[in-house]
């Protein structure tokens, strides 16, 4: 299969308000967590976020 077109699934969207959403529902800044398979280049520009299931 030969793809023509690659789309970024976040053009378009407010990153900071996305942020904000997930802040206004418990969730807090972590650093990366040793699981995530994204580059180490990368991780300085990424937010990652938890939240605590109660």
């Amino acid at each position: 299969m030969v793809h023509e077109q690659v789309s970024d699934p976040t053009e378009g969207i407010d990153v900071l308000a996305g942020i904000g959403l997930y802040r206004s529902r418990g969730f807090v800044e972590i650093g990366p967590y040793p699981e995530s398979e994204s580059p180490d280049e990368y991780k300085p520009h990424w937010v990652f976020m938890e939240r605590t299931l109660t």
